[in-house]
């Protein structure tokens, strides 16, 4: 099938088959928005890319965009956690709204660790803070020692507050970021990891709940589609439609970054054969680079079809009327 660009915008088709005569195809664009106020204007450089495999964006490495479809909507919030007004606070909510039924929240505190009083382990009060960067290193993980060794915590090992021993704890930094309705409240609690930004590859929750197994044979009977979702489990929205809010608080000392989601200027037109199918797609991730005050959307058009031989296939994108 050939594909055609008429845009100015980032985009590529991906294809693959499903059997001896079903095939797939998934036309991906992504739009790089300036952020005026709580207006979004297309950006005179488009500097997010679309990539097959895993590539170095703007706020750091991100994961291929080679999938059929995703479970959801991806939302990512590049940037610092900032008290409101500036002035420093031992604790801060970062919160996330995507229309009337979506709402998430992570809690980012100052720095803090174990101390040992009077033969108990307690943490030390959060440190008053500016800004805490909303990354993997200051969620829950990162590695203890056992035996001379460093064993990493599986489901981060880039993070930090990982306690296999008691007498390992003392002076070992809490992690920055946690989910506010799971806190840890003793050096043997281990939560999972939660952010804003992408979730790692080798964290447990990327695949935890999205496979099903036959109870008998132990055969692979369902891959839910959130399996390529790049985003935390709480950070998974449903299916969004144009027109619909988006607000972050929590990232700006002068208040929410907010947004209403516009509908792409563009539109894909697959031909197969005699059929045309003619659609603007929705949105499958959606990301904020809060220091540069931009938006970038990327829209996903997944669609099947059957093979025969000779017939005419193609896909093209084209500006929206």
């Amino acid at each position: 099938m050939e594909f055609q660009n008429n845009t100015p915008f980032p985009s590529a088709l991906f294809r693959g088959c499903i059997d001896g005569h079903r095939l797939y195809g998934s036309v991906v664009a992504r739009l790089t928005y300036d952020l005026h106020g709580d207006r979004l204007v297309l950006a005179a450089e488009q500097s997010w890319q679309v990539s097959p495999g895993p590539w170095q964006g703007p706020c750091g490495p991100m994961e291929g965009d080679e999938l059929f479809y995703r479970g959801g909507v991806d939302l990512f919030v590049f940037g610092s956690a900032r008290p409101p007004g500036g002035k420093p606070a031992p604790a801060v909510d970062v919160t996330a709204h995507a229309g009337p039924n979506f709402s998430t929240s992570i809690r980012v505190f100052g720095d803090r660790c174990w101390e040992k009083r009077n033969g108990r382990l307690i943490m030390s009060p959060p440190e008053p803070f500016e800004a805490v960067p909303l990354t993997v290193a200051n969620a829950y993980g990162g590695a203890d020692e056992w035996d001379e060794m460093a064993i990493p915590f599986p489901g981060n090992p880039a993070g930090k507050g990982y306690v296999i021993a008691a007498e390992n704890a003392p002076g070992k930094l809490l992690p920055n970021i946690e989910d506010p309705n799971h806190l840890i409240e003793r050096w043997e609690d281990q939560p999972d990891p939660v952010g804003v930004c992408p979730c790692p590859v080798n964290c447990g929750q990327r695949i935890a709940g999205r496979f099903i197994f036959n109870d008998r044979t132990g055969a692979l009977q369902e891959l839910k589609p959130t399996f390529f979702n790049h985003a935390f489990p709480k950070m998974i929205a449903p299916f969004l439609e144009s027109g619909v809010g988006i607000r972050v608080t929590g990232v700006r000392p002068e208040g929410p970054l907010q947004f209403t989601l516009q509908p792409p200027p563009f539109a894909v037109c697959v031909r197969i054969g005699r059929q045309t199918d003619k659609r603007c797609p929705p949105v499958d991730q959606i990301a904020l680079d809060v220091e540069r005050q931009q938006v970038i959307l990327t829209y996903r058009y997944p669609f099947r079809y059957v093979m025969t031989p000779l017939e005419l296939r193609s896909c093209e994108l084209l500006p929206a009327e």
